[in-house]
């Protein structure tokens, strides 16, 4: 939940407590994007694909 949008309440009943949020974590795009590649080449070869 982005904390500057402040959602109805019958929404944001639907959502965790804001506690929950705490552990959360953020995809790293930048860094996904560098090692894409090589990931799908380590998958492939373990499951046998190649």
């Amino acid at each position: 939940m982005n904390p500057d949008v402040e959602l109805p309440p019958d929404v944001a009943a639907k959502f965790p407590p804001k506690e929950a949020y705490k552990s959360a974590v953020f995809i790293d795009y930048k860094k996904d994007a560098e090692i894409s590649d090589a990931l799908k080449a380590a998958w492939a070869e373990a499951v046998g694909a190649k």
